[in-house]
């Protein structure tokens, strides 16, 4: 939370560096892109720290995939205006494989959002047994590709 206060007492700039933006140049759009993922995460604390008993469960769990865009914007911000990653290169390639681990961790969960990974069984047989416990078994329709 102090990178963007100390980031703008290294520009010089007013107050309202924090809050109002300026895309004129590539540089005022990569600022606004980690602003943006500073907004939402905000939200996102805020949602879990202050107001978690006062929303329901199920928008709080709708703000959590906000998580999502945040890292995404994260990466991007940084990657083209990070002193750090653009100084060094190891760390720049170790910004770029976690990006790409982001990338895979994404595609499946976006997999799981359209149950790609969910087999569909049917019943082959019910077996009952003397203490009442009901036994199933079971045989996929259809090859599960994951």
């Amino acid at each position: 939370m102090t990178h963007p206060i100390l980031e703008l007492l290294a520009y010089g700039e007013k107050i309202s560096f924090l809050f109002l933006a300026d895309f004129s140049t590539d540089f005022g759009v990569y600022v606004g892109l980690g602003r943006s993922a500073l907004y939402l995460y905000l939200l996102i604390w805020l949602s879990s720290a202050v107001m978690r008993n006062k929303i329901p469960y199920r928008f709080w769990r709708y703000l959590h995939y906000l998580g999502y865009p945040v890292l995404f914007l994260v990466f991007i911000h940084a990657l083209n205006i990070g002193t750090f990653l653009n100084v060094y290169p190891l760390l720049r390639y170790y910004w770029i494989l976690l990006t790409i681990v982001y990338a895979v961790f994404v595609v499946y969960r976006l997999l799981q959002l359209f149950n790609y990974d969910k087999a569909v069984y049917s019943v082959v047989s019910k077996k009952i047994n003397a203490s009442g416990i009901t036994y199933y078994a079971l045989r996929p329709k259809e090859k599960i590709i994951l």
